[in-house]
């Protein structure tokens, strides 16, 4: 599952995890609530979450209580300094950066979770 508020980052997303064939992308939603939702009903093996997305930390912590295990990759564009405290409290996983989504995403996903 990839949650992305900015369509044309999530267009991008959906281009780049649809073209691999075994990577299943179960659902794009742009809301922290629908995204709960979505999470709720798959279960996904991953979950990519907008960090700047609203309510994207509190998402994070809601799948985190859901699963504890939950394999999640925040997406940051900017500023990750500003959240980075939140971030590892709420998921002590890694943090990826837009400019590191086309050299570590895939790698990323197909972990069985050392790294997440």
């Amino acid at each position: 599952m990839a949650v992305e508020r900015h369509a044309m980052l999530r267009n991008g997303l959906i281009a780049i995890l649809s073209s691999h064939e075994d990577i299943h992308l179960v659902s794009t939603p742009y809301t922290a609530g629908e995204a709960l939702g979505d999470y709720l009903t798959f279960f996904p093996d991953v979950t990519i979450v907008d960090l700047h997305l609203p309510g994207g930390l509190e998402l994070i912590r809601q799948i985190r209580e859901i699963n504890v295990r939950a394999k999640i990759i925040p997406l940051v564009g900017y500023n990750w300094n500003d959240h980075s405290e939140d971030v590892l409290a709420a998921n002590g996983m890694v943090v990826l950066s837009v400019d590191e989504i086309g050299a570590r995403l895939l790698d990323l996903i197909r972990m069985n979770g050392d790294e997440l």
